[in-house]
């Protein structure tokens, strides 16, 4: 009898951790990305001279499985130890902020952990799967410049709810009633590169209150040492009411606020993007991995919605999702 063979659609933290496991099992498995490169809400950009990290700025680990890879990662160089001058900024005053649990950052930017996590595997990138399709019990994606890959025994939706529920076949039904009760906010994030280094005594400023939630001060995150550049992350609910606003006006409005609650002068921008993710945190419970939600037949769906909110929330689902998989095939 033949190996079975397994697609994974997205290629972010959870598409990657479950593509590894199915890989570590020697079974063939197929990863299909539609961006340009690994990464999701990982992903960064190299904006000229600077290094802008787009979506997760940092992550934590609890876990005991998520902790031993962490510790691989930092064995690797992938990762280091960030932030590690935390401030506060509340009423136009900084003051020390004491965080809970030890973080990490990427190493030189955040997708150097989802590139270092793809190596070896078979992964296609620019790859738009538009439609999911039956045929002799097999499974078969289709993308949008027409082309088709399959057969294979089962395919892993790595991805926002949302996205998934649009693939799922109608018979899914399950796996459509899961997706279209699972919400996300949504996030936007300005970063502004400055004409000159500016002298910060934070590397991570954790704002009271307004629309803006958290900066950063990119220069001070391993391996971008020479990026002057300072990025704000809105919070979700000043982004959901934003939602639609233009790039510019949105990059003008918070650069805007932060300069003005900030107390102290800073250089100039000569550059000010802004980036909308529109899943950006899903609004669940945290969950055990025994709770991560079943497979069907021929399909499964994985990411951090599917146990928690956060980095290791993604890995974890993919590790049990791809779990649970090769239980149901190997047993057949």
């Amino acid at each position: 009898m033949a190996s079975p063979k397994i697609a994974v659609i997205g290629a972010g933290i959870s598409g990657l951790s479950a593509a590894q496991t199915i890989s570590r099992a020697d079974l063939s498995v197929s990863v299909f990305e539609k961006a340009r490169g690994p990464g999701g809400r990982m992903s960064s950009r190299r904006e000229r001279e600077c290094t802008i990290d787009l979506g997760v700025p940092c992550f934590s680990a609890r876990s005991t499985e998520f902790k031993r890879t962490v510790e691989r990662w930092l064995s690797a160089g992938i990762i280091s130890h960030w932030p590690l001058s935390p401030k506060r900024l509340k009423n136009r005053q900084i003051h020390d902020y004491d965080m809970q649990h030890l973080r990490f950052a990427g190493n030189p930017r955040m997708s150097a952990i989802t590139r270092y996590m793809s190596q070896g595997l078979n992964v296609t990138t620019q790859a738009h799967v538009s439609a999911i399709e039956y045929a002799n019990d097999q499974v078969y994606l289709e993308f949008e410049n027409g082309q088709r890959a399959g057969p294979f025994d089962h395919v892993i939706l790595a991805l926002p709810p949302k996205q998934a529920f649009a693939l799922l076949p109608e018979s899914e039904q399950d796996l459509k009633a899961l997706c279209s009760k699972t919400a996300f906010h949504p996030c936007w994030n300005v970063h502004a590169v400055l004409n000159e280094f500016p002298e910060l005594d934070w590397d991570a400023l954790y704002i009271e209150s307004g629309p803006i939630g958290f900066a950063e001060y990119q220069s001070a995150k391993p391996g971008r040492e020479n990026s002057p550049a300072i990025r704000l992350i809105a919070r979700p609910e000043w982004s959901r009411t934003h939602l639609e606003k233009t790039p510019d006006a949105i990059a003008a409005t918070l650069w805007r606020t932060f300069l003005d609650r900030y107390p102290d002068s800073l250089p100039g921008a000569i550059r000010l993007k802004a980036h909308r993710w529109r899943y950006a945190e899903p609004l669940v419970e945290r969950r055990s991995p025994e709770h991560h939600p079943p497979s069907s037949r021929h399909l499964s769906v994985c990411g951090d919605w599917c146990l928690g909110n956060n980095v290791e929330a993604a890995w974890l689902s993919g590790r049990t999702c791809a779990r649970n998989v090769l239980t149901r095939l190997l047993s057949n």
